[in-house]
This record gives structure tokens, C-alpha cells and sequence, in this order.
């Protein structure tokens, strides 16, 4: 087991869950798809609607995530809301790279999720901006760096305003495309606030 693993398990997932409501599930290790293969079409009502094959697995059409923030909507249905990718130390470029495609692809199927980074016990130059803007990181919603294993209070405050935050935000994209009626609107904003 990795060691972000273990830190985003026993620390990271316990402490959202402590501090968020009861309709939003933490979970660790959740697949989500990236892919959608059609299979067919048929006529319903008189309209078409797609078969899909069944592939809602790890290696096959899905990505493991390593948090997942959800909003339970039924008795086995939630909607994918956040997504916290975690590391330890430091990020390097491929995972960055690697971090920012997976996300770009989950993006595609889930409209409205928001996805981040995490890094954990950060060290001196275990991120930069540069780093994060020269590789094309335009998939992630946000970046955050604990300096220690254990957050300060002033930590946590800060990670859970932009959790928050980021729930609001894909909340109301899910209302907005969930809506039977058209949706207008004044503007449309990407946050890129620094520290």
C-alpha cells in the first residue's frame, strides 16, 4: 500500500467525513468511469436511447480515485461531486501530467465534478506554481498543500472553506443540467485563487 494511501484512508477520509453532512459520502479507493462504449440504440417512446456496455471497473472504463466526496440521492445512488487526488512530500511532473488527464476524462462523463490535488507533508519545493501552470493543469479545480502529516487548525480551515466550496460549485452545475427547464445565467467564473 502506498503511503498516501494510507494517510488519505486513516486521516484524510475521517476527518471530511466528521466535518461535512450527513448526505455527503467520503469514500477511499471509489472507481469512477472515464469511458462510455455504446452498444446500440433503440427506440423508445419515440426517441432513441443508447445501450451502454457494462464497464464500471478499474481497467475497464474506470479510474480509481483517491477520495471521492459524493452526494447520496437514493438508497444506491449518489452523484460524484469532488475528487481529491493525494500525494506525499512532493508531486513530480509525470504525476501531475498523469493526474491532470485523469481528470480531464472524468470531467468529460461527469459535468460539474470538481477535482484536486492534495499533498501532504509538504516540503520545500515539493510544489511550485510554475511547475503546476507550465505542465497544463487546466483540469484541476484546485491544489492543496499541508505542510505536515497532521493539519494545523489553520490548515483545515483552509482545505475545508475550498472542499466546501468546491461541493457548492459542482452542486449547482448538477442542478443547473439536472433542471427541467432552461437555465439562463449572468456569468461563468473559474476560480484561480492563489496562496
Amino acid at each position: 500500500m502506498r503511503k498516501e494511501d494510507k494517510w488519505t484512508r486513516e486521516l484524510l477520509c475521517p476527518s471530511l467525513t466528521e466535518s461535512l453532512p450527513e448526505k455527503y459520502v467520503v469514500e477511499f479507493g471509489k472507481t469512477l468511469l472515464y469511458d462510455v462504449s455504446v452498444k446500440s440504440y433503440k427506440k423508445v417512446n419515440g426517441k432513441y436511447e443508447a445501450n451502454l456496455f457494462s464497464n464500471n471497473s478499474r481497467g475497464h472504463g474506470g479510474y480509481e480515485t483517491d477520495l471521492l466526496i459524493s452526494e447520496k440521492i437514493g438508497e444506491n445512488e449518489f452523484v460524484p461531486l469532488v475528487v481529491c487526488e493525494s500525494k506525499l512530500e512532493m508531486i513530480t511532473t509525470h504525476d501531475l501530467i498523469t493526474y491532470n488527464n485523469k481528470a480531464g476524462e472524468h470531467k468529460k462523463l461527469h459535468k460539474g465534478l470538481r477535482y484536486g490535488v492534495v499533498i501532504a507533508d509538504c516540503k520545500q519545493g515539493g510544489v511550485t506554481l510554475q511547475k503546476i501552470f507550465n505542465h497544463g493543469c487546466e483540469n484541476f479545480d484546485f491544489i492543496f498543500c499541508f505542510k505536515g502529516l497532521v493539519p494545523t487548525e489553520q490548515e483545515w480551515q483552509e482545505f475545508s472553506g475550498i472542499i466546501n466550496h468546491q461541493i457548492d460549485e459542482a452542486e449547482h452545475v448538477h442542478l443547473m443540467l439536472t433542471s427541467q427547464k432552461k437555465t439562463s445565467f449572468n456569468s461563468f467564473e473559474r476560480d484561480t485563487r492563489t496562496k
